[in-house]
Order: structure tokens, then sequence, then C-alpha cells
């Protein structure tokens, strides 16, 4: 594990939360690999935070760790998982059917005389 500063942390948690949740997440993760908080992290403080990561995170901690193990740099994308037999096909929508147009006769009625 490499070095990393508290901004390559947030950014990490950023890949998994919006601003705001980063920064939060940030103390969690801090405090669930009880590392104190610091302007850089030593490559054994890292370590600690990436192995914290499912505990503290849980789902998308896979790319916050990766993150972390990389110096910070940002993991790429998980690949789109394909539809599973399980899984239920996506429904398509069935275009609106045409419309007529009213008759005219339909329209003005019948005239009296």
């Amino acid at each position: 594990m490499a070095n990393i500063s508290h901004d390559d942390l947030i950014k990490a948690l950023e890949l998994r939360f919006d601003y705001a949740s980063a920064r939060t997440m940030a103390g969690a993760l801090l405090s669930g690999a009880s590392v104190e908080k610091a302007g850089s992290y030593d490559a054994k403080a890292t370590a600690s935070l990436a192995a914290a990561c499912e505990a503290v995170i849980g789902s998308g901690a896979e790319r916050v760790a990766a993150a972390l193990g990389a110096g910070g740099a940002p993991a790429k994308a998980a690949p789109a998982k394909e539809a599973s037999a399980e899984e239920a096909p996506a429904k398509e929508e069935a275009a609106p059917a045409e419309k007529k147009p009213a008759k005219k006769a339909a329209a003005k009625g019948k005239k009296k005389k």
C-alpha cells in the first residue's frame, strides 16, 4: 500500500458517496480502522483503512479499497452486470397506437330543418 493524503481518502470515498457523505464516512472509516485523522497516512494506516472498508462501508467498498490501494487514484468502474436467468428482462414500452381522426359528420351532428 502506498502513502495517501487525507484528500486522497476523500476522493476514494467519493467514488461511492456524494460530497457530504464522503466526508462523514471518512470519519467513520478512520474510527473503524483505529487511525487518527491526519494530513497524510503511511502505508500501514492505508492498509488498515482499506481492510476496514467492507465492515464500515458495506456495498461498494471494493472500489474504495481499490482506490486506497492504488494510492488514492480513482478505481475503474466495475463492468456492467449482464442479466441473469433469474432477473426479469426489461420491459419495452409499446408505441402508442395512432389516433384515427374523427369523422366530420359525427362532429357536426344532424341539421334540423
